[in-house]
């Protein structure tokens, strides 16, 4: 429901470790190879998924992707209905952590 997508300009000798050591904090880890890995993290109002990938273009640069989704839950998503329209505020704690990765990111990636 709340998703969002960043890419940015790195050089060719970064490695995904350098992302892994800040963000312990997104939670579980699953490397699917060396130039990409998933970070899933399930709360009780939002699940969060986190795709983190380095990709190498033909002119030699390398480009650090990173997809994100946070969705309500579905316990969000039964307050959201069973209060409506007051209960439509669970899905504001889905929203908040979007909006708080993404100025974690803008901060890791600043420093980079």
């Amino acid at each position: 429901m709340f998703n969002g997508f960043s890419s940015r300009k790195v050089n060719s000798t970064f490695k995904l470790n350098k992302i892994e050591t800040q963000a312990y904090s997104l939670g579980a880890v699953n490397r699917i190879s060396e130039n990409r890995f998933i970070y899933k993290k399930s709360d009780a109002f939002y699940d969060q998924e986190v795709v983190f990938s380095l990709n190498k273009r033909e002119s030699g640069d390398s480009m650090l992707n990173t997809q994100y989704k946070f969705n309500p839950s579905i316990l969000s998503w039964i307050i959201g209905i069973c209060f409506f329209p007051i209960g439509l505020l669970a899905f504001i704690f889905a929203y908040n952590a979007k909006n708080d990765f993404e100025s974690f990111l803008h901060s890791v990636l600043f420093e980079l």
